[in-house]
């Protein structure tokens, strides 16, 4: 499992791109959903 330092820096970049995959009614990673629970904090 990817630590939340790796996934900022692979995540945040990718915001654009995670926003279209859940317009799309895509699922993100469990990565992705954790990276965005904690930064919602």
């Amino acid at each position: 499992m990817m630590s939340l330092d790796s996934m900022s820096l692979n995540s945040h970049g990718n915001l654009d791109d995670q926003i279209d995959q859940l317009m799309q009614c895509k699922p993100l990673s469990e990565q992705e959903v954790l990276f965005f629970f904690y930064i919602g904090w």
